[in-house]
């Protein structure tokens, strides 16, 4: 058996007695490709985080050599998810979803409250600030496109410039801003109140549409307060909740690290010549900005802003 047969099928007392050996290396990464549709780079640790197996993620936390903070990488194609829309794309499309993230990501993704705290009380020092990174890309069929293109996009901030894409989306984000994005009161505030938190840490989303008809392509690099007080930016797919949005500012601003003068860059273009602009303002002039065009304006965020000190 291996570490990952071990964890996978939640062997506990095999896995115990392999991890008693000293020279049993711990953060071995697994890898898996069927040639198809599906390859990875996973640690016993994400697997277990995975499966959520609670006690398994207890015994590899007591292995002092363990990695806390290895990248886990997984490719997936022609792949079913709520996190697209499907109102979005056609049936002669496929799809493509890279990611690169630690244990720590997983774990809010799948918003697993004990697996977070059990992480987060890991004497380690836990690497809250990262950027993790997800590629999704919708191809169409007629563009030839090679299905295995697993390294479609490289490590550096750049966005792959090839032209036979249909919808794409690039993003690289703390896992601060996943628990705002996903409006989850309870992991934000365990986040927040880490001390080797950085709340300002700027997030890297790009959303790109080359069709010839309604074409845009987005780019923004924003903190996660900006994200909240813009209104999400058209970014998030679900429906979110203003009133929880408002809760989460004030935790963020809670924090004495939190900074409201930051800049944040937006860049939109619309091919079909709707809004074009590019912004550099703070959380403030955004928020300043969505009241003025409104009737009755709300000034609970204007306020809330204006406090800090």
């Amino acid at each position: 058996f291996s570490i990952f047969d071990l964890v996978e099928y939640d062997y506990y007392i095999l896995l115990e007695n392999l991890l008693k050996n000293k020279d049993f290396d711990v953060n071995k990464v697994i890898l898996y490709d069927n040639k198809k549709d599906k390859k990875f780079e996973k640690t016993a640790i994400y697997v277990a985080i995975e499966k959520e197996y609670l006690d398994v993620i207890k015994l590899l936390l007591t292995n002092e050599k363990l990695n806390i903070n290895c990248v886990n990488k997984v490719t997936e194609l022609n792949f079913k998810t709520d996190e697209w829309n499907d109102d979005w794309y056609d049936d002669d499309e496929f799809r493509f979803r890279e990611t690169r993230e630690t244990p720590i990501f997983l774990a809010i993704k799948r918003e697993n409250i004990e697996i977070i705290k059990l992480l987060l009380s890991d004497k380690r020092s836990i690497d809250l600030n990262c950027l993790h990174l997800c590629v999704y890309k919708s191809i169409y069929e007629d563009d030839n496109e090679n299905i295995d293109s697993t390294d479609a996009f490289d490590d550096k901030d750049d966005y792959y410039t090839e032209e036979n894409y249909g919808v794409r989306k690039y993003e690289k984000k703390t896992a601060l801003f996943l628990a705002a994005e996903k409006q989850n009161l309870e992991i934000v505030k365990l986040l927040i109140e880490n001390e080797s938190i950085d709340p300002n840490v700027i997030n890297i989303i790009r959303d790109q549409n080359l069709q010839e008809t309604d074409g845009n392509d987005d780019y923004y690099n924003i903190t996660v307060l900006y994200y909240l007080v813009s209104g999400h930016l058209h970014i998030t797919l679900f429906n979110y909740d203003k009133g929880l949005d408002f809760e989460i500012m004030k935790l963020l601003l809670s924090n004495e690290k939190t900074d409201v003068n930051i800049i944040n860059y937006l860049n939109k273009r619309d091919y079909e010549g709707g809004d074009c602009f590019i912004k550099n303002e703070t959380a403030l002039f955004a928020a300043v900005e969505n009241e003025c065009v409104k009737k009755v304006p709300k000034l609970d965020i204007i306020e809330l802003l204006l406090s800090n000190k």
